[in-house]
């Protein structure tokens, strides 16, 4: 009994190396990546005041939309 409590053995299926001063070609096809799959985010939540204790609160929030129906317009 006491073997089975010891626990499970875990086994690592993957590892990579990690480069905490990797070239400048490795720099640039990361950034060239990143760029390529991140996109700017649309809004921002700005917290303004939590009203209320414990579970009957509640969070007013300031919405900051930077593109679409919310967003400040320019003349």
């Amino acid at each position: 009994m006491a073997e089975l409590e010891k626990g499970c053995k875990i086994y690592k299926l993957t590892e990579t190396a990690y480069d905490a001063n990797p070239p400048e070609e490795v720099k640039e096809k990361i950034e060239k990546f990143m760029d390529k799959n991140m996109s700017p985010r649309h809004s921002d939540r700005i917290p303004i005041e939590l009203y209320g204790k414990s579970g009957e609160a509640y969070l007013l929030q300031e919405w900051h939309c930077h593109k679409g129906k919310g967003s400040p317009r320019v003349s």
